[in-house]
């Protein structure tokens, strides 16, 4: 699925399930919460909370970016200390993308499933690091895909 309004088809409130595998640690995980894109100037701001689990490990968590659109289309997204994270362009409906973290690598995938669902794979490599985060995005119901 195209999305050539991607501001629009974030814009809102998400369900978010995500696994967490890590495997150096063989520790599994996981995150369910909610993910809100809210305007803030010409961008959003996305804004996540909620309930983690890792190994025996329970805790809210919580996470935040910025989305700073360059087109109607595109967007890059910073870490809420201002640092660059990654773009993102949906209008073929996938995106992959690289971000280097000194010796850490991090590799995204991104996928449309529909109107109302998403999903964004995250392959984390480096020295110490080594796991996937799979998360899935479902817009919660009563969402507009267009608010006002």
């Amino acid at each position: 699925m195209r999305v050539d309004d991607l501001k629009s088809f974030l814009a809102g409130r998400w369900h978010i399930s995500r696994r967490i595998s890590d495997h150096r640690t063989s520790v599994a995980g996981r995150f369910s919460g909610e993910a809100a894109f809210t305007t803030v100037g010409d961008g959003l701001r996305y804004d996540e909370s909620g309930s983690l689990r890792l190994g025996t490990c329970r805790q809210q968590a919580t996470r935040t970016y910025m989305y700073v659109f360059d087109s109607p289309r595109r967007a890059d997204v910073w870490f809420d200390d201002g640092g660059y994270f990654h773009s993102l362009e949906l209008v073929e409906g996938r995106w992959r993308v690289r971000h280097v973290c000194a010796d850490d690598i991090y590799d995204g995938a991104f996928r449309v499933l529909g109107d109302d669902a998403w999903t964004a794979v995250w392959r984390v490599t480096g020295p110490r690091k080594g796991y996937v985060l799979r998360t899935r995005y479902c817009r919660l119901s009563g969402e507009s895909r267009h608010p006002p």
